[in-house]
């Protein structure tokens, strides 16, 4: 069974998943603090920390793991605060009150208190890639 049954004939699978990485800024390890606690916690539902043990427990095996990483737009403390404050991304939609009272509102309080508010910060996405096959 499993998604291992249906890779067949030396065949593999490659996703790209998620990498929980800070981006390198202060800028970004403040965002990702935002990211972690309106998910209570929790990995990211695309990271590999989730992924390897799916592929795991549906008779794949992971041949490989490559990091695939990008230089994004950079961006301000100031845009970043903004743009939380706005709830621009989705997992910020339905924060519950208490949440965002507690985890959001001091992270944006530092990124608010962060030096040259107006200083692009180069900021960069990482990938991780999964190659998977069928077996153990």
């Amino acid at each position: 069974g499993g998604a291992g049954g249906r890779l067949r004939g030396g065949r593999w699978l490659v996703v790209v998943v998620d990498d929980d990485d800070d981006g390198g800024s202060d800028v970004e390890r403040l965002h990702r603090r935002v990211q972690i606690a309106v998910r209570g916690g929790a990995p990211h539902p695309g990271s590999p920390g989730v992924w390897v043990p799916l592929a795991v427990e549906a008779g794949l095996s992971v041949l490989a793991q490559l990091v695939a990483e990008r230089n994004k737009e950079p961006v301000t403390p100031a845009a970043a605060a903004d743009g939380i404050e706005a709830r621009l991304w989705s997992a910020l939609w339905d924060v519950p009150d208490r949440l965002w009272a507690e985890q959001v509102v001091p992270a944006v309080a530092e990124l608010r208190a962060l030096p040259d508010q107006q200083r692009p910060r180069v900021t960069r996405e990482r990938r991780r890639v999964l190659v998977l096959r069928p077996g153990g």
